[in-house]
């Protein structure tokens, strides 16, 4: 199985565990994941540089035949990055995840307002172009079309600029959840429910204030909630042809269900559900019958699993290996980590660049949160004082 993307960790987890031997090109070439995957390949100028490395990553063959190949965070916002993987891998290569054709439709916050009008009824959230008289009532936020994890999403205020790639977004007051989904025939099947892991207010950075920092799962979501993401999802699939596993991002509130964005790809929560239940989210994905399909690791699991990701407060040089030898991944894939996406030393980490992904468990999403933020604080006052 072939995974791409800016982080692929998560998803070569997930493929093992689906039964599959992953092969991976990704930015970081982390030390746990070169233990995880056939062979990891690096992204040398990410995106534009994909289809060249990937070439080189293939080249003399493949350990086995692909039975398939799937995009990470990020990639959703290039299709035509996606259709040079897919003239590279071949077209007889089915893909998990959104093709240009799907991503010109579900990328489209404009398109995404007039389906969920058209479909359900209810749900689409304001989006403008630029800025006009009605944004006098409400705040808004300005999001970018080529972005990803929240990374340049910010408030609006009448003296913002705006890139060509920018877009506004009415603000919405409520409850942020996200759902992991897969395409069943005519209909997405919802895997759970996630929400973002609370963090210490001073680990927020000012300048991204909507970066994402992990999530905490599976939730409990109201029934009414949930009926109204099932008729949000299922318009959205019908319309546009979204296959695979797929992330959407929601707020609830007195008002309503609100769908902010799809993320038609591998979402990074999706491991959290794997974890938490010992199922595999990948051998209930409409068209994976020719792959091996795994048994459930009902066991001992955790009610609730949270992970949080770790970023640099500053510069710094790793020489020495973050958290100690790693313990192969191999060996407990159904077992939730201390610690992931650990770098590969020595390497250098910019400020602001992830470090790592600390895990938590527990009873509830407080405890589950509380642990991973403990975890992660460790790593902070180890690394940044």
């Amino acid at each position: 199985m072939l995974v791409i993307g800016a982080s692929t960790r998560g998803a070569a987890a997930s493929v093992r565990r689906a039964g599959l031997i992953p092969v991976c090109l990704d930015l970081f070439g982390d030390a746990d994941l070169r233990l995880l995957a056939e062979r990891v390949g690096l992204i040398s100028d990410y995106p534009q540089s994909i289809p060249a490395d990937l070439a080189r990553l293939v080249d003399g063959g493949l350990p086995g035949q692909l039975a398939g190949w799937l995009y990470t965070g990020g990639l959703e916002n290039y299709p035509e990055i996606v259709a040079e993987i897919a003239g590279i891998v071949g077209e007889d290569v089915p893909c998990w995840s959104a093709m240009p054709d799907v991503l010109a439709k579900v990328r489209d916050p404009f398109w995404l307002q007039a389906t969920i009008r058209a479909t359900a009824g209810f749900g689409e959230l304001a989006c403008l172009r630029r800025p006009t008289e009605s944004m006098r009532d409400g705040r808004w936020l300005i999001k970018s079309l080529k972005s990803a994890g929240g990374l340049n999403t910010r408030y609006w205020q009448p003296d913002a600029r705006m890139g060509e790639d920018d877009y506004l977004q009415r603000y919405c007051v409520g409850n942020p959840f996200s759902v992991v989904a897969y395409r069943d025939g005519e209909r997405m099947v919802p895997v759970g429910a996630a929400v973002p892991i609370a963090v210490p207010t001073a680990t927020i950075s000012e300048e991204r204030p909507f970066l994402y920092m992990g999530s905490v799962a599976p939730i409990g979501l109201p029934q009414m909630v949930e009926i109204t993401v099932d008729a949000i999802l299922g318009g959205i699939a019908r319309e546009s042809g979204l296959q695979g596993v797929i992330g959407a991002d929601f707020v609830w509130n007195n008002e309503g269900v609100w769908l902010l964005e799809i993320n038609p790809r591998y979402p990074a929560s999706m491991e959290l559900y794997e974890l938490a239940t010992g199922c595999s989210v990948l051998d209930y994905v409409d068209g994976w019958k020719d792959c091996p399909q795994t048994e459930s690791r009902e066991g001992n699991r955790p009610r609730i699993v949270a992970k949080r990701i770790v970023y640099a407060e500053r510069d710094i040089e790793l020489t020495q290996p973050l958290g100690g030898e790693i313990p192969s991944p191999m060996e407990s894939l159904w077992d939730v980590p201390l610690l992931a996406d650990v770098p590969q030393v020595p390497c250098f980490l910019p400020a602001g660049s992830p470090v790592c992904t600390v895990y938590g468990t527990g009873e509830s999403v407080e405890r589950a949160a509380a642990m991973a933020n403990e975890r992660g604080e460790r790593i902070v006052a180890e690394l940044f004082g």
